[in-house]
């Protein structure tokens, strides 16, 4: 893979590329808002998705490669 440096906003919205948790709801093609921005931790709000899932507030680790 190249190298890059992906760097994400609060309030930037977000689209997943893989399936993170499925039963979550967080599943490919899951579109998030970003609310917090960490070293180690992505926050985000769920936007599209199972409808029961909508507004929930959700947390991302950093994923290597």
């Amino acid at each position: 893979m190249p190298l890059f440096k992906l760097q994400l906003k609060v309030g930037c919205p977000i689209i997943l590329m893989r399936n993170f948790a499925p039963s979550e709801g967080l599943c490919n093609g899951t579109r998030l808002l970003v609310t917090h921005c960490g070293k180690y931790l992505i926050q985000a709000k769920i936007l599209t998705g199972k409808k029961s899932k909508i507004g929930e507030k959700v947390m991302f680790p950093k994923i290597s490669f």
